[in-house]
């Protein structure tokens, strides 16, 4: 995707995204992390192995 992070999803949407759309998702984007540690990232992760029930912080 280009950029990687549009204020709106679509080439033609996103050209010129309004004033306060732009503010208000930088805000937001502001107060989020930018690292992490290794190993971790900011998405679920895939299943490990056959078992997907026996997961690292499954119940």
């Amino acid at each position: 995707m280009d950029p990687p992070l549009p204020y709106i999803y679509g080439i033609k949407e996103n050209a010129n995204p309004p004033k306060w759309l732009v503010e208000h998702v930088d805000a937001v984007r502001a107060g989020q992390p930018k690292k992490w540690a290794p190993g971790e990232t900011p998405w679920p992760q895939a299943p490990i192995g056959v078992n997907a029930n026996k997961q690292p912080g499954s119940k």
